[in-house]
């Protein structure tokens, strides 16, 4: 199961981990009506990620806050503000 989850989370969801910092680039389903959630414990804290066809949602569950990147985009994630809402890219295309 753990395969499963690192091809979700890594290819999909365009998981990396930067010298300590979550980055994300998550790629739009293939499927329209299709949508990806995954958590990840990451140094004691909970983070959801959900990823849809229109957009990518970062949700901090537990912990009292952590940075991460969407595209480039830093985002602050804390109790006050726990979540945070970016548009999903364009599903990956064949070439050939």
């Amino acid at each position: 199961m753990g395969g499963t989850w690192m091809a979700l989370a890594y290819g999909f969801g365009g998981l990396r981990d930067y010298d300590g910092n979550l980055s994300f680039w998550p790629q739009r389903p293939p499927d329209a009506h299709a949508s990806l959630r995954f958590p990840i414990t990451y140094r004691g804290q909970l983070l959801d990620v959900e990823i849809s066809a229109e957009s990518t949602t970062y949700s901090l569950r537990e912990g009292a806050g952590m940075v991460i990147r969407h595209e480039g985009e830093v985002i602050s994630l804390d109790r006050a503000n726990p979540s945070a809402v970016r548009p999903t890219l364009k599903p990956l295309r064949r070439v050939g």
